[in-house]
């Protein structure tokens, strides 16, 4: 079941108002509806006066669940919830909207580099060479991608260069980081990077990531107003299990905090090749 939270604010403005809010400081209502193999819970609270009263929330809730979709802006810090977190869905989206990208526009002595400190996702790296023969890998644990690069070497014959430290990241023409970047490392304002969340640190080149999907026609989901279709759609495959959503490629993604479209990041890359 996907639990939601929207939260809003009405706070008093006239005396009458002011007297009400302090005998009533928030009000709570629920709504349950089922849909398909998916049963959505969504929890109204309005706040008036005071601050938030997850305890009272928690108390309305079905289940009494653990992970709930609401707004980042909500601070959860010593609440009983966690809000739920979609950089594992985005990561998948990424691969597959760079994958589109590539099939499309890349030749095959283009460098690229694929970040991934903590080795999450050695899988990634047989799609990847299909439409490149320069792949880089650098991760702090590279004994997991050094198997693997010796697996398709067996395999295939094609060869990857793994390395061990961020300062060894070299200009390259594309950077893929299925991570959040936390740390600088070395670049040239030539990359486009592609990374699943917004960036820790000021990363020079073009920076894409907040990647936009639709969900098909066939999943006439009811979406809650409070959140993003992508936001929930993530919450569809990673907490109901509806893995066709995995195969999704995005319109779009945000770049310099504007959602930028699939085909203005084709061009993109055409201009990388071109140079």
């Amino acid at each position: 079941m996907i639990t939601v939270l929207n939260t809003t604010e009405n706070f008093p403005k006239t005396f009458q108002e002011k007297i009400s809010a302090a005998f009533h400081p928030y009000s709570i209502s629920t709504n349950f509806c089922s849909e398909e193999r998916v049963n959505i819970f969504t929890v109204n609270y309005i706040q008036r006066k005071g601050n938030i009263r997850y305890d009272k929330i928690y108390q309305n809730c079905i289940g009494k669940p653990k992970t709930i979709l609401c707004s980042k802006e909500l601070i959860l810090d010593n609440t009983p919830f966690k809000r739920f977190d979609d950089i594992e869905y985005q990561t998948l989206i990424m691969k597959n909207l760079i994958i589109e990208l590539l099939k499309h526009n890349i030749k095959r002595d283009m460098k690229i580099i694929f970040y991934d400190p903590y080795a999450q996702y050695p899988s990634f790296l047989s799609e990847f060479l299909s439409y490149t023969s320069t792949l880089t890998v650098v991760s702090e644990m590279p004994k997991f991608y050094e198997n693997e690069a010796a697996r398709i070497m067996n395999e295939t014959g094609a060869s990857i260069i793994v390395k061990n430290d961020i300062s060894m990241i070299s200009p390259c023409d594309i950077l893929i980081a299925p991570c959040t970047i936390e740390k600088d490392f070395p670049s040239c304002a030539s990359e486009i990077i592609f990374t699943a969340a917004k960036p820790l640190v000021n990363c020079k080149g073009t920076v894409f990531y907040d990647y936009k999907v639709s969900l098909p026609e066939k999943m006439n989901y009811t979406i809650p107003d409070c959140i993003d279709e992508t936001y929930f759609t993530a919450a569809l495959y990673s907490l109901c299990k509806i893995n066709e959503l995995s195969h999704l490629s995005p319109y779009g993604c945000v770049c310099e905090s504007k959602l930028i479209s699939k085909e203005e990041i084709f061009q993109l890359i055409k201009n990388v090749v071109r140079n």
